[in-house]
């Protein structure tokens, strides 16, 4: 559009590019084919871990970011669960081992949560004090005193999109403390039978991201709250530091970290491992934008430096 409005700071018409070609594949082996063969310039919505390393090793720059976190959320909302008792839900996150998780599937990109907010959030806290770390015998003593001491019989609805490698790791850690947990993997029709106002699943944890949604990290309690109906408790206390938080114009970290940190001491979500949005490029593109999700980018001031 040669009469676009927009500008550079230097008063320089946008965008620089001529014009942009776009290629949707679904397959991650075919992309990084054709990268190698010179056939693109860049990749966007690539995974942190392997993913990134492929287009490492082929001396491209790869760049990630970390909005949202993969979490269970127990079936607290019905009074017949074990999952309505809070040690029942202390003890599964004592269980699982967030730290080897991290290590073994994130090739040095993804780090290991203990709290609500993702850590390219404002609210998240560095020197966080509430995490619960990996502890078998914590979370054993935990089940004997919620009256389990032999454990008991779940299920763990895991995302559609979610790695099924993972879940069968944390199917282990669980079932390593007496919770014997059968995994389904439902496709997106079913999955949606879970979720929403209508969505109801019983004695579950349901496997899921906790989109951020924006730079504060409040998403993560909205979109909670929008998308697991009356599955899980929302204690009132909760709900009044989401009100607080939700309509402060500043957005404050403190009230964002009030809210969040109530999921986290009632163990309401539980937050497993990260999930980044990452890009890769070839040395002479020049694309200076912070978030990676192809929705969220504007190529405006694009360029390649060739």
């Amino acid at each position: 559009n040669p009469n676009y409005w927009a500008k550079d700071a230097k008063g320089n018409k946008l965008p620089y590019l001529d014009g942009l070609d776009y290629t949707f594949l679904a397959d991650p082996t075919t992309t990084l084919m054709m990268a190698k063969a010179g056939e693109v310039d860049m990749v966007i919505t690539i995974s942190p871990g392997k993913q990134m390393v492929d287009y490492k090793n082929i001396g491209w720059r790869t760049h990630a970011r970390y909005e949202s976190n993969e979490v269970w959320v127990p079936d607290s909302g019905h009074a017949d669960s074990p999952w309505s008792k809070l040690l029942v839900r202390e003890a599964a996150e004592y269980a699982v081992d967030r730290v080897t998780i991290a290590k073994k599937f994130g090739y040095g990109y993804l780090q290991a949560p203990n709290q609500i907010p993702p850590r390219d959030t404002t609210a998240y806290d560095p020197n966080f004090s509430l995490a619960r770390n990996y502890d078998v015998a914590k979370a054993k003593q935990l089940l004997a005193q919620a009256g389990y001491p032999h454990g008991f019989k779940t299920k763990l609805i895991v995302f559609p999109a979610a790695s099924k490698d993972i879940a069968l790791a944390e199917q282990q850690y669980l079932l390593a403390v007496g919770i014997q947990a059968q995994v389904e993997y439902p496709d997106f029709g079913k999955w949606n039978s879970y979720t929403g106002p209508q969505g109801a699943y019983h004695n579950a944890l349901l496997e899921a991201p906790d989109l951020a949604q924006g730079p504060t990290g409040i998403g993560c309690a909205i979109f909670a709250v929008n998308l697991y109906g009356n599955n899980w408790q929302k204690p009132p206390a909760f709900m009044q530091a989401l009100g607080a938080a939700t309509s402060d114009p500043q957005a404050t970290v403190s009230l964002v970290r009030a809210t969040t940190d109530i999921l986290t001491k009632n163990a309401l979500l539980i937050p497993l491992y990260e999930i980044g949005f990452g890009r890769a490029e070839r040395s002479y593109v020049v694309a200076d934008f912070g978030r990676s999700a192809l929705s969220r980018n504007s190529f405006e001031t694009a360029w390649m430096n060739k």
